[in-house]
């Protein structure tokens, strides 16, 4: 799989991205400025995002930029990574929870209690240590409190979130930004289907 090799210095023209669905070709000056335009232009156009949607914006700029790219296994293959599991919970938090309540104690432990059981909260790939600040630094940020299961809550293997932190949000605004796809594959008795 093609992957950007460097995303410290930008091409000559910067980063772009072509979003197809609202036909809109958006650039950043810098890879994390084309990050966040294009998480802001899915939001504000009610389009899906998904763990490691950032590969499509790396592909995107491989085929402009040939290259600026190398040959690199698809690391999203065997499961999810410590990194996009923070990567992707800090960018729908933050989202998800600009100016919407979390939900009540009550009902993030009946939540968490449901994802404890479920063959779809696992732990995430990768190096634990490298991860383990952050993903503690999202939870105290997005969590609303503790549950009796937080110590056996990892992520969720479809969408990619820290099942510690998503307990919490509000299920309309985290179906919203949920994708059908992702949707399907969630266990039939995921409360995030109800």
């Amino acid at each position: 799989m093609l992957r950007w090799k460097n995303k410290i210095t930008s091409p000559n023209g910067g980063y772009r991205y072509f979003q197809k669905e609202t036909n809109t070709m958006i650039e950043g000056p810098h890879w994390n400025g084309l990050v966040t335009y294009v998480y802001q232009h899915r939001v504000a156009n009610g389009i899906a995002i998904e763990p490691g949607w950032e590969i499509e914006l790396e592909q995107y700029m491989c085929e402009q930029v040939p290259d600026g790219c190398i040959d690199k296994p698809d690391e999203t293959k065997g499961g999810i990574t410590a990194e996009m599991v923070a990567t992707f919970t800090a960018i729908l938090g933050e989202s998800i929870l600009k100016g919407n309540p979390r939900v009540d104690q009550e009902e993030a432990t009946r939540r968490a209690g449901i994802c404890i059981n479920c063959p779809s909260n696992v732990k995430p790939e990768g190096c634990e240590g490298c991860g383990v600040a952050r993903i503690k630094d999202l939870i105290a940020k997005l969590a609303g409190g503790q549950t009796i299961h937080d110590n056996n809550l990892e992520s969720c293997k479809h969408c990619g979130c820290l099942n510690r932190a998503q307990i919490w949000f509000p299920l309309g605004m985290l179906q919203k930004h949920t994708s059908n796809r992702v949707m399907s594959e969630l266990p039939a008795n995921c409360w995030k289907k109800k």
